[in-house]
């Protein structure tokens, strides 16, 4: 049977059907997931004889589909509230950075919670620092190396020139250090392209360098102009 939990006290609750008036009773005990029962959630149960001569439920669940509902909802409202955050350190943007979580690559959050987290850190900078047009001029050169090894018309051309390549996408981790020691950017943008670098040459493949180029993009997509 289906119905709606109408109210919930410490130990128990109550259940009401849209074809009848009278409430059903049900107890908390052998309900795992009672945490996650609210009032007005819908449930699945079956009738048993309770006290009294009244009727009961028993083996009460929620049903599935609100479940996942509910996890979606409270797992984007943590999503919308970790986004809008800053970060403090040099090491938190580091962390920011990862492309891998839970052994997934890139991660269902790296271009959109994270990505933002790190552009809402970088646009925190001090004075002239970190400008979008100083950032942007970064973003292309790594964009030329991304198109230069894609259009290429093979798996092995491609392999070829990314493996040709790589010292000088590697060097734009000098060239971010010169413009941080002109005070440039900031200590968070340099150690977001550190630890990209670091990434790279840990796996120097083309999902790699598509993964850093992705992410660059939506931390521009994200930044607020300077």
């Amino acid at each position: 049977m289906k119905g709606k939990i109408k109210q919930l006290k410490d130990s128990y609750g109550f259940i009401s059907m849209q074809d009848s008036k009278d409430w059903i009773w049900f107890g908390f005990r052998g309900i795992v997931n009672i945490d996650e029962f609210t009032e007005g959630n819908e449930v699945e149960f079956e009738m048993t004889d309770g006290q009294n001569g009244k009727k009961a439920a028993k083996n009460v669940k929620l049903i599935k589909s609100q479940i996942q509902a509910q996890s979606q909802s409270q797992s984007q409202a943590h999503n919308i509230q970790f986004a809008t955050q800053t970060v403090d350190t040099p090491n938190d943007i580091k962390s920011l950075c990862s492309f891998e979580k839970d052994g997934k690559r890139p991660h269902n959050d790296l271009f959109s919670a994270y990505a933002q987290k790190i552009a809402n850190t970088l646009a925190k900078a001090d004075g002239q620092k970190n400008s979008s047009t100083q950032l942007r001029k970064f973003y292309d050169q790594v964009v030329r190396y991304y198109d230069d090894v894609r259009f290429q018309p093979s798996i092995a051309d491609r392999e070829e020139t990314l493996s040709r390549l790589m010292p000088y996408i590697l060097k734009l981790e000098s060239t971010v250090f010169q413009a941080y020691e002109k005070s440039k950017i900031d200590a968070n943008f340099k150690s977001f392209i550190d630890a990209s670098m670091a990434q790279l040459r840990a796996k120097p493949d083309f999902e790699t360098l598509k993964i850093f180029k992705t992410l660059f993009e939506a931390v521009l997509g994200f930044y607020k102009t300077k």
